[in-house]
């Protein structure tokens, strides 16, 4: 799970558009997957 925040983190901001609100929204996808 903090892996998959992490990797997310990462991947966003390699894609140099990382923002805290579309962080926040593929977090609460990944929370989903896992069924936090």
């Amino acid at each position: 799970m903090r892996e998959a925040l992490k990797g997310l983190r990462r991947k966003l901001e390699k894609q140099g558009r990382f923002s805290e609100e579309l962080f926040e929204r593929e977090k609460k996808k990944i929370k989903e997957k896992f069924g936090f």
